[in-house]
């Protein structure tokens, strides 16, 4: 060939093989060559990329398994089989695991799980999710964290109830324990001891809910009458609860009486028990057959009453708005007098009857009122009433002893006295031409501790030889007994819970019994 035929480019030799000759024994073969001339690639051809299949399968954006984006972190990263078919790594992974048929998804080629390879391309548009999924591993972390801690607290807690069970079970023990030890201490009862001492027997439970208030004692059914809230059968309202002393002071079912609170209870003649609640009402209830006999509406909250000795007809009620109202059972409608007394609207807490006793130094009859800001005397002077004022402060209980007429009456801790007060006055009487003088003396003073959120009714308890007051100190929830004659404490009766009233009684056995009303249980101390 010329060089004029090579000299525009480069050449490439084809050779071309012809066709074979069958009748040819030399099985020879002619060749041709010839010099075909390359093309030179021009600067668009150079700078084009090659056209890409956007139909194929390859060309998707999202996984076509589960149909979610791809990923340039984590598992969802875009992964192939040998195959060429894209899926998201994680996706592929459990296809070729947990499937019989080791095929891919789309071409049903074999495919095993070390022909899975990871793409690492920039055509390829993925989800950039490195931060949403190390922030969901912090979250999941967290939660795990915080499931812990909620399972430590649930552990904390219940450690902590059954510690509180475990402490109040030792208390009782210690308590046991501690007047077991002054009972084998003192002297056996039959001989002449100093101090009569109680030990805690046992504990009657009451109502589940809070509302007990009163406690009383029946003497001709030989009961204890205990206010509570009715909680059976959903009635809602509030009734009584009785413990028989014969039957080792069994229980009875509630018995409704008024549909709020109780704060006041007084047994009267012909074993009926008069009561007044913050519903307003006025109850006369039958402790043989269990039910309400009479009913007064009053114009505001009862908080005592009581019944006169003098005339068996009258019931005394006082009212939160501080007013004195007297009842006769035979009028069912309304209040037959209202007693008299300078201004005030204290609530009225409590209210004792005294019959006439010349030999006492306080002799005169009448009606004893203690209410939040003192105490008064509303003498009974052939039917009409005479206002005597007593004391003043901020009481909390004010109770007499009707045989030596001694008053106890409880304060709260104050600026001045930061300990709760309990002082115990003697009242005496003297007439001066047509007026009665009252005095009041007062003989100790016996203080709690720093704490009386409650109004807890202190009493007195009387023997042959001597007076002694119990009273509930809320700090160190105890029952302490003083001597009223020495001013000494002779005895400190851990309780485990407030009480509201303390009721001395005596059975017909001759024992004496000392009843403490809380909120969950009556606490039972007997004498040794």
């Amino acid at each position: 060939m010329s060089d004029d035929s090579s000299s525009d480019g480069d050449s490439i030799l084809v050779i071309t093989r012809g066709p074979s000759n069958d009748d040819d024994s030399s099985d020879e073969y002619s060749s041709q060559e010839e010099f075909v001339p390359k093309r030179k690639k021009t600067a668009r051809q150079l700078d084009t990329p090659p056209e890409v299949n956007t139909n194929s399968d390859e060309g998707d954006n999202n996984c076509s398994i589960c149909l979610d984006d791809f990923v340039n972190y984590g598992k969802h990263r875009p992964a192939s089989l040998l195959c060429g078919h894209i899926f998201g790594h994680c996706c592929i992974e459990r296809w070729l695991t947990h499937n019989k048929r080791k095929v891919c998804p789309t071409c049903n080629k074999k495919a095993k799980l070390r022909d899975i390879r990871i793409i690492y391309t920039r055509n390829l548009k993925v989800l950039d999710t490195a931060e949403r999924d190390r922030a969901l591993e912090e979250l999941e972390t967290v939660r795990k964290e915080n499931q812990a801690l909620e399972n430590a607290q649930k552990q904390l807690r219940l450690s902590h109830s059954m510690a509180l069970e475990e402490i109040k079970r030792l208390r009782e023990e210690l308590d046991r324990v501690s007047n077991l030890k002054h009972q084998v201490e003192t002297e056996l009862p039959s001989t002449s001891s100093k101090h009569t001492r109680f030990i805690l027997e046992k504990s009657l439970p009451l109502s589940k809910k809070s509302g007990s208030r009163v406690l009383v004692f029946d003497n001709h059914f030989q009961c204890l009458i205990a206010s509570t809230p009715c909680d059976y059968l959903n009635i809602g309202g509030f009734g009584v609860k009785k413990y028989t002393a014969s039957s080792n002071f069994s229980s009875s079912e509630t018995v409704k009486i008024h549909d709020a609170m109780i704060r006041c209870m007084k047994m009267a003649s012909n074993n009926v028990l008069i009561s007044g609640g913050m519903d307003r009402k006025l109850c006369m209830t039958s402790t043989n057959s269990n039910t309400i006999v009479q009913k007064w509406e009053c114009p505001a909250a009862i908080w005592a009453c009581d019944v006169s000795l003098d005339d068996s007809t009258k019931i005394f009620t006082g009212l939160s708005n501080g007013t004195v109202l007297v009842y006769d059972i035979r009028s069912t409608k309304e209040a037959v007098e209202t007693l008299e007394r300078p201004e005030s609207l204290c609530p009225i807490i409590s209210l004792t009857y005294l019959s006439a006793k010349p030999s006492s130094s306080f002799y005169p009859a009448g009606l004893l009122v203690g209410s939040l800001d003192g105490a008064f005397f509303f003498e009974n002077s052939q039917g009409s009433w005479k206002h005597h004022s007593l004391l003043s402060g901020s009481c909390t209980n004010v109770s007499v002893d009707s045989t030596t007429r001694l008053m106890l009456s409880s304060f709260r801790p104050s600026r001045s006295v930061t300990a709760a007060r309990h002082i115990v006055t003697e009242l005496s009487a003297s007439s001066c031409s047509e007026n009665l003088s009252i005095q009041s003396n007062a003989l100790h003073t016996f203080y709690g501790g720093s704490v009386m959120r409650i109004m807890s009714r202190n009493t007195f308890i009387t023997s042959s030889n001597s007076v002694k007051a119990a009273i509930f100190d809320e700090a160190s929830e105890s029952i302490g007994i003083w001597d009223c004659t020495t001013g000494n404490r002779t005895q400190q009766i851990r309780t485990g819970e407030c009480l509201y009233e303390i009721c001395p009684f005596t059975t017909t056995s001759g024992t004496h019994y000392l009843a403490g009303l809380g909120d969950s249980s009556v606490k039972l101390l007997k004498s040794v």
